[in-house]
């Protein structure tokens, strides 16, 4: 038993051995322990140095100042470590090396007493956010050694006054310089290329800008808010334009818009101080909101090659008057000129094929625009509270018209359609669908006091008749099955809808909103609610009672002469409206007739309607006043 414990012993520790033998050959022959940081003194301070990586690894938060050496026990400084500095509030001022070729993220970030930094032309990269912050400096030069630079480098240097980019940087980086309100002064050399997004961003002290020739693109937002900028001038060479380049600079006056842009939105947008802007004659578009807001923007020059308009463009440009579309564009884009306030007429080019949605909404004083020949379709709102605007001519190939196309047009007087148009047409001035069962649209300013609805109309549309304030009454066949949403909506005067069904007949249309009607006084009259009808050619009641004319032989009269007694001080205007029923008392239609008379007036002349003339089911006629009478006079039929 001894032997065998003595065995086992032996072999236990002749493995344990082997194992620590084999765990000292596994460690690299070029194995050295990590050494502390190498403490060099400074101001108020040390800075701590990596001699592995020739790094500034970090520094005491009290340090003022840093004069960096080019060595430091031998070893060759090359670099500043990410985060080195960062937060180091009580630094005011730093001396880099000419032996330093990087300065990593954030390496200074934050320093907010930093005054002053200079950066060597050794230096080749300098990382993201490495001074991001420093609100104190006021002063920085790039040379063109620099290769490699990181995003955000001098974001929010509230102070920083002097920005030199010299030959060689290829580069102006994202948010390079952002929110560096107080650069007034910025110089770029001729070897930058490219200026990314939010390069300078609400850089709002820069008064001027010379944008290199050697630049081919300007990145997202690149110099928006720039509130200093007066002038621009962009170079030929630059293709493209990021999103809202140049918005919200509220002093931009005066800018040249090069040709070999082939996308560009919203560049210019909430400009209100831009007055003049020329279009390049190489240029083939005019982006979406590419001048959106620009308020005081009075002259436009467009180029002879131009063949689209964006959405919402010009939208906005209150104090735009005029503008000369070029023949060759082909298509304008929804909101085009919204709210163009100061647009008083406007010719659009022949090849329009569409008059998108809202494209002149809000032109308040628009009077005269012309729908081009080959258009097709007139979208929602197109003339939405174009409130100056008093006629329009639909050519024959429009095919679609939206319901609120006209909405709060309320100086329309006429609507006119082509007569080959297969779509629509015009009656007296409204507009109807061409087989005349939609009525679309009664303009807001005609004058007559009363409408009769064609008898073939089955549906009168979203708000027809809106702001009809001359409207008094209106006639409704019993063809009618459905009213839009606000057919009568703000039509103030309006006093009485003449039904030719009954009541029951009337609630069962669609959309009839009694509540509102009543609530306007509005007095609904169906055809059971008329009185009876005397047998009598007249009576001698007062004309605001109405008369009722019993005629028995109207077959194929056109008009009927009825005798008065006139008592009147001078000449004057008298409105009839008529209705028609049959012998037996039912509703047939309705006419309207304004009559002059004086005091030497024997008679008038009353019309048959065209459609009635004829009819062996008319037989009575009744004349009601739809003028207030004054006590100094009075009319009775004889």
């Amino acid at each position: 038993m001894k032997r065998i414990l003595s065995l086992c012993c032996i072999l236990t520790a002749f493995f344990l051995a082997a194992m620590t033998d084999a765990g000292r050959a596994a460690v690299p022959q070029d194995f050295s322990p990590i050494s502390s940081p190498t403490t060099e003194p400074v101001a108020n301070g040390n800075l701590y140095f990596d001699k592995n990586s020739g790094a500034i690894s970090s520094c005491d938060k009290s340090v003022t100042e840093a004069v960096i050496p080019i060595e430091i026990e031998g070893v060759v400084v090359t670099a500043i470590s990410a985060e080195a500095f960062q937060d180091c509030h009580s630094l005011k001022s730093v001396v880099i090396p000419n032996s330093v070729t990087s300065i990593g993220d954030k390496a200074f970030y934050d320093c907010s007493a930093l005054t002053s930094v200079n950066i060597p032309d050794s230096v080749t990269a300098i990382g993201t956010s490495a001074f991001a912050h420093c609100v104190a400096l006021t002063d920085v030069e790039l040379h063109g050694a620099v290769t490699a630079i990181g995003s955000n480098v001098f974001e929010s240097c509230t102070s920083l006054k002097r920005a030199l980019i010299f030959e060689g940087l290829t580069l102006v980086s994202n948010s390079m310089f952002y929110e560096c309100s107080s650069l007034s002064n910025l110089a770029l050399s001729n070897t930058v290329t490219s200026i990314e997004n939010f390069a300078f961003f609400g850089c709002s002290s820069l008064p001027s800008l010379t944008i290199p020739n050697s630049v081919t693109s300007i990145g997202e937002r690149a110099f928006s808010g720039c509130d200093g900028l007066t002038n621009l001038t962009i170079p030929d060479n630059v293709t493209s334009m990021g999103n809202a380049a140049f918005s919200n600079c509220s002093q931009l006056k005066r800018i040249t818009i090069p040709g070999n842009l082939t996308t560009i939105r919203n560049a210019f947008s909430n400009c209100p101080a831009l007055t003049s802007v020329t279009v390049s004659e190489k240029s083939a578009s005019v982006g979406e909101k590419m001048f959106f807001g620009c308020s005081s923007l009075t002259s436009v020059t467009l180029p002879a090659r131009l063949t689209s308009i964006g959405n919402a463009a010009f939208a906005y440009c209150s104090g735009l008057t005029e503008l000369s579309i070029p023949d060759s564009v082909t298509a304008i884009g929804e909101e085009a000129f919204l709210n163009c306030a100061g647009l008083s007429e406007m010719k659009l080019p022949n090849n329009i094929t569409a008059m998108n949605a809202e494209m002149f909404s809000g032109c308040s004083g628009l009077k005269s625009v012309n729908i081009p020949e080959k258009t097709q379709f007139l979208y929602s709102g197109v003339f939405r509270n174009c409130v100056s605007l008093t006629g329009l001519s639909i050519p024959k190939s429009v095919a679609v018209i939206a319901e609120d196309a006209f909405y709060g047009c309320r100086s329309l007087e006429r609507i006119d359609v082509k007569s080959d148009n297969t779509n629509y047409m015009s009656l007296d001035g409204a507009l109807l669908n061409k087989k005349h069962t939609e009525l679309l649209c009664y303009p807001a300013k005609k004058t007559t006091t009363h409408y009769d609805i064609p008898a073939t109309v089955t549906t009168i549309g979203y708000m027809a008749f809106f702001h009809c304030e001359s409207l008094i009454s209106v006639s409704i066949p019993q063809s009618v099955t459905s009213i839009g949403m606000w057919a009568f909506f703000e039509c103030n005067g309006l006093r009485d809808v003449y039904y030719a069904g009954t009541e029951a007949r009337w609630n069962t249309i669609s959309g009839v909103d009694n509540s509102y009607l009543n609530s306007q006084n509005i007095t609904i009259h169906f055809a059971t609610s008329r009185p009876n009808l005397p047998a009598v050619w007249a009576t001698s009641a007062p004309l605001t009672d109405g008369h009722a004319l019993r005629a028995e032989d109207l077959s194929g009269l056109k008009e009927l002469t009825i005798p008065l007694s006139v008592s009147v001080q001078k000449e004057q205007a008298f409105s009839f409206l008529i209705s028609f029923y049959d012998a037996e008392g039912r509703f047939v239609g309705t006419g309207f007739a304004t009559l002059a008379v004086d005091k030497n007036t024997k008679s008038v002349v009353v019309p048959v309607r065209d459609d009635l003339s004829g009819s062996a089911s008319m037989k009575v006629m009744i004349l009601e006043s739809m003028s207030p009478l004054s006590a100094a006079n009075s009319y009775s039929i004889l």
